[in-house]
């Protein structure tokens, strides 16, 4: 089995299949940022009512990707990779979504509002945001799970496929009110993590107990589990397809080989739960669209409310509850989705190039070996630093340019999303070159 002393000599060199100078590419695209909401009401030229002000990004690109160099820190378990200054570069559109003039703030966006806005230092600039103890602690506890799944290859299927999607998933999460207002509701999700993070710290604890109901709906675990992985579905469906598919396979999954839904609970241990991981039958993304095709055309149905009986007993049989209460969830969130992303609804106000300089940054990567002969790797930090982007905001006119320049303040918020897609796009080279070795 290759050893990381085996794998650094190759991946320093100057070519090869295994060398990062011959396969870094030599541009990093970034995927689509928002659209971000800035504000829920705001005066749109030419539209009577007026409507919600988003920011979103897209086309964005880091270029030329150069290595400066690649070292084995002082620790022969890490390396640090320098990269030459970047130029990042995409558009920019501020746009508004035509919508009545709400009178009363009935919780909706404000929540997000007023975390994008401290983001955007509109606050105090200088002072990262802050987590409770309790929060770090749960934090600590989901690294120290990757760092078991990263110990066999199904584990790192597992991870590797959430990777891939992940800042999709965040993403939605960022810009869906509605899959927020689902996630959070009655407080089961919540109450969850907290049980969770206590039945990981208890030997024997099942994580998903038979006897015990969260929130103020009285749900199951099983039952909101699967029920929130459905609402991230249909936040995915149109447009982001792939994670949409991978949200629903895993539930599949976890259904196959557990018998585990959201009516059935099949109580697991955190132990158990890593054994069916690690002895899971591999299966390939045809089998998944093939085994998935029906119920995913079901569920589209539901979408957009063309549905019928068989439609819902469908949903059955493949453990959903389908229930009034759901479908009037799913499909706000989809709409929501809908309203987001289609480019029709969008009432433009400005838009233009953006584009940042960034100066030689540092990524410092910890490389592991795995009980099975794997190298896994991990960005352990980095000196990667967006300045304040150029968006031409001086000639962002009327009351909706004023609230954008004023909730923006230097967009932290977006930057520091802008440098972790950044980040990962290195990340994910070094891990494939690093999987290929074992």
């Amino acid at each position: 089995m290759p050893t990381i002393d085996d794998f650094l000599p190759k991946l320093t060199a100057a070519s090869g299949p295994a060398s990062l100078t011959a396969t870094l590419p030599r541009q990093f695209s970034v995927s689509a940022c928002g659209p971000y909401p800035l504000a829920t009401h705001v005066d749109i030229p030419g539209n009577a009512n007026g409507g919600e002000l988003l920011l979103a990004f897209s086309d964005i690109s880091v270029s030329p990707v150069k290595l400066v160099s690649i070292v084995p820190d002082r620790d022969a378990s890490r390396i640090v990779v320098t990269l030459a200054p970047m130029q990042l570069s995409g558009t920019y559109d501020l746009f508004g979504l035509e919508s009545a003039r709400v009178q009363l703030d009935t919780g909706g966006l404000m929540a997000p509002l007023t975390s994008f806005a401290i983001g955007a230092g509109t606050a105090d600039d200088t002072d990262p945001p802050t987590i409770t103890e309790k929060q770090y602690d749960q934090l600590q506890q989901a690294n120290d799970q990757r760092t078991q799944l990263n110990q066999t290859a199904n584990g790192r299927s597992l991870l590797d496929t959430f990777n891939q999607h992940n800042d999709v998933y965040t993403e939605i999460f960022n810009t869906n009110s509605q899959l927020r207002t689902a996630w959070i509701r009655g407080g089961a999700t919540a109450e969850m993590s907290d049980y969770t993070s206590l039945a990981l710290d208890t030997p024997g604890m099942p994580v998903n107990p038979q006897d015990k109901l969260f929130g103020t709906q009285q749900w199951s675990y099983n039952r909101n589990a699967f029920t929130q992985k459905l609402h991230v579905y249909y936040a995915c469906q149109t447009p982001y397809p792939d994670a949409a598919l991978a949200a629903l396979s895993f539930q599949a999954q976890v259904s196959t080989n557990t018998q585990n839904t959201q009516q059935t609970v099949v109580p697991m241990t955190a132990a158990s739960v890593y054994d069916t991981v690690n002895t899971a039958p591999p299966v390939s993304q045809a089998n998944l669209l093939s085994q998935t095709q029906s119920l995913r055309e079901a569920l589209s149905r539901i979408a957009d409310n063309s549905h019928d009986d068989t439609d819902l007993d469908l949903c059955v049989q493949h453990g959903f509850i389908m229930d009034a209460d759901t479908i009037v969830r799913v499909q706000a969130i989809y709409a929501e989705s809908l309203r987001l992303h289609d480019p029709k609804r969008r009432l433009p106000l400005h838009s233009g190039p953006f584009s940042s300089s960034l100066a030689e940054s540092r990524f410092v990567f910890t490389l592991s070996e795995q009980p099975d002969g794997a190298l896994t790797l991990k960005l352990q930090r980095s000196s990667l630093s967006v300045p304040t982007l150029d968006l031409d905001r001086a000639q962002w006119q009327g009351q909706a340019g004023e609230v954008a320049r004023s909730r923006l303040g230097n967009a932290n918020f977006i930057r520091g999303i802008l440098e972790d897609r950044i980040a990962s796009q290195l990340t994910r080279v070094l891990r494939t070159l690093a999987s290929q070795e074992a």
